[in-house]
């Protein structure tokens, strides 16, 4: 198996047991997603995971001097790119809060916010988590964010547009230049929670727990209806909800129900063939229907079906 490079950037306010705990997640990723035949490694890393405290905005302004400082001794022509330097955002400059918090001094939330192809390496910034409380969403969230960097890794092409690279992982569909999640999140959502559950030590039931929140409830206390009857009622199709609140929070989660409804037919391993031979079949649709056996419109229409059926028959697809 391939080596990776990891370097992690602390903000002095997180505590040694939080950092022991995303070394921990970093090391099952690697296992659960890169350790497979077809990983291509050379697009894997370095990955820099910025570890930052919620609750301290100075800490993460001084992370990100650091931060930045490293970039550009290691990776100038990234420098730009990186989101550091006098790229990273009006004021950015002056302030230093530029690419760890935003404009008013919030700390950002968890990302991965550069790409291999464009930058010369991933940034996972990751914000921390309520703990003991929180541990399992701290846990879950590296899980999701480390499945994009195996997702955004399976693409070598260096002369791709983004456009291009878009389209190839389903963030745009038809002719639409519009971002959509339904896809890239839909993954990452499912299987950050289907492999947190059987880990060791992992909270009883989670998986199972977190689906039914996502069919029976509105998930932030929005008001709007169950996550089902908010999809509904949009009117549309799954690839056309956006990254625009309300619609973001509906797809991840409807996006998450479809993906456990393919893995129930399918697999899991099925995802990751999927993005195995990706790039070489060249389009997002050919390589859909050659890994999972039907176009992406037939099987969104199976899984409006199945949308329909009692309570009982969508839970009995999850694991538990």
């Amino acid at each position: 198996m391939g080596p990776m490079e990891i370097k992690l950037f602390v903000a002095k306010t997180v505590p040694a047991n939080e950092v022991k705990l995303i070394e921990e997640q970093v090391c099952l990723s690697k296992q659960l997603y890169f350790d497979r035949p077809d990983t291509n490694w050379e697009m894997t890393s370095p990955i820099y995971v910025a570890l930052i405290d919620r609750d301290n905005s100075e800490g993460a302004v001084e992370l990100e001097n650091l931060y930045c400082n490293y970039i550009l001794e290691h990776h100038p022509t990234g420098w730009s790119n990186g989101k550091c330097g006098p790229y990273g955002g009006q004021g950015c400059q002056t302030s230093g809060k530029c690419l760890f918090t935003d404009d008013s001094g919030k700390v950002g939330g968890s990302c991965i916010c550069s790409n291999f192809r464009s930058d010369g390496f991933y940034l996972y910034r990751n914000m921390s988590h309520e703990m003991p409380r929180h541990e399992k969403g701290y846990r879950s969230t590296a899980l999701h964010e480390l499945f994009h960097v195996y997702q955004l890794s399976s693409i070598a092409d260096p002369s791709i547009s983004k456009d291009a690279e878009y389209r190839l992982m389903g963030k745009r569909m038809g002719n639409s230049s519009v971002d959509v999640p339904w896809w890239m999140e839909g993954t990452a959502t499912y299987l950050a929670h289907y492999f947190y559950d059987q880990q060791p030590g992992a909270v009883a039931n989670s998986l199972y727990d977190e689906m039914r929140r996502y069919l029976t409830t509105d998930y932030n206390g929005s008001g709007l209806g169950p996550i089902p009857d908010q999809y509904k009622n949009a009117g549309k199709p799954l690839t056309e909800f956006t990254f625009q609140e309300p619609d973001k929070t509906v797809a991840y989660r409807i996006s998450a129900w479809f993906v456990a409804f393919l893995v129930d037919q399918v697999g899991i391993d099925k995802i990751f063939e999927f993005y195995a031979g990706l790039e070489e079949a060249g389009s997002f649709e050919t390589q859909f229907l050659a890994t999972f056996g039907k176009s992406h419109t037939a099987f969104l229409g199976d899984f409006d079906a199945f949308l329909e059926k009692p309570y009982e028959e969508k839970m009995a697809i999850i694991p538990s």
